[in-house]
C-alpha cells in the first residue's frame, strides 16, 4: 500500500514538475530565479487533479485506509487544529508533496490552501541582512553579522556573532557570505552556548532564515525552541 501511495504522488510530481522544473532548476543561477520560473501552485494543483482523475476510485479508497497515510494526515491536522478546522484529503497531501518538490516553502503552500494559517512574521530582525562564516563545526557554523559591500566582501566591524545550523548539501567555508532571499528574513530562534578556543564561554543567538510570511504552526515551534534552548544555558 505504501508503494501505491508513493507511486501516486510520483505520478503527480512527474506530470506537474519533471519536464518543466528540472530544466528550470538547471538554468537558474540562484534561488530567486528559481522562484520566478517555477510552475505556479494553481497549475500544479490542476496537474495533480488530472492525475487523480485517472486513478480508479477503489485504489484511492485503499490508499486512504492505509495506516501510514492516516497517521500522516492525523499529524498534519493536529498541528493546525488550533488555527483551522480544515481537513486534508489524499489529493491535498499529494499536491503538498508536489509543491515541496517544486521548491515551494511551507508558508507558500499553506497560504495557498488556507490563508488563515499564515501571518506576517513577527520575529524578522533588521539588525543585519548578511552574515559571514568564520568557523565551521560538525553540524553548526559560527557567523558574524555584517554589511555586504560587494558580491564576495562583507564588513564585520563592530559586529556580533551568531550560530546557525548547516543545511544538507550546502558547502560552508571561511568568509562565505550568507544572505536571505527576498522572501526571507533573519530570525533568532533561540540561544546557543559554546566554548571558544581560548576557553571563554559564549552565549549567542541561533540564526535562521525564515519566510517573511510564516505559518502559525512555525511561530509556535520557534517559541518552543526559544524556551528549550534558554533552559539549556548553564
Amino acid at each position: 500500500m505504501k508503494k501505491i501511495f508513493f507511486m501516486l504522488v510520483g505520478l503527480s510530481l512527474i506530470s506537474a514538475c519533471a519536464s518543466i522544473q528540472t530544466n528550470q532548476q538547471k538554468n537558474a543561477v540562484n534561488q530567486e530565479e528559481t522562484q520566478q520560473t517555477r510552475i505556479s501552485l494553481k497549475e500544479l494543483e490542476k496537474h495533480v487533479k488530472q492525475k487523480f482523475a485517472e486513478i480508479p476510485s477503489q485504489e484511492l479508497k485503499k490508499i486512504e485506509k492505509d495506516t501510514e497515510f492516516q497517521k500522516g494526515r492525523k499529524e498534519l491536522e493536529e498541528a493546525i487544529s488550533k488555527y483551522s478546522e480544515r481537513e486534508f484529503s489524499l489529493q491535498d497531501m499529494a499536491f503538498m508533496s508536489a509543491a515541496v518538490a517544486a521548491g515551494y516553502t511551507e508558508s507558500e503552500i499553506f497560504e495557498y490552501l488556507d490563508p488563515s494559517l499564515v501571518v506576517k512574521n513577527p520575529y524578522c530582525e533588521n539588525e543585519f541582512q548578511s552574515f559571514e562564516v568564520f568557523q565551521t563545526l560538525s553540524d553548526i557554523i559560527l557567523v558574524h553579522g555584517c554589511e555586504k559591500t560587494s558580491y564576495s566582501e562583507c564588513s564585520t566591524a563592530y559586529s556580533r556573532n551568531f550560530v546557525t545550523y548547516k543545511k544538507p548539501n550546502e558547502i560552508y567555508f571561511d568568509k562565505k557570505i550568507l544572505t536571505p532571499n527576498k522572501n526571507e528574513c533573519p530570525v533568532y530562534i533561540g540561544v546557543y552556548q559554546y566554548e571558544s578556543k581560548n576557553g571563554n564561554t559564549h552565549v549567542v543567538p541561533i540564526l535562521s532564515f525564515e519566510s517573511k510570511k510564516i505559518t502559525k504552526m512555525r511561530i509556535e515551534t520557534i517559541l518552543k525552541i526559544r524556551e528549550e534552548t534558554a533552559k539549556e544555558i548553564k
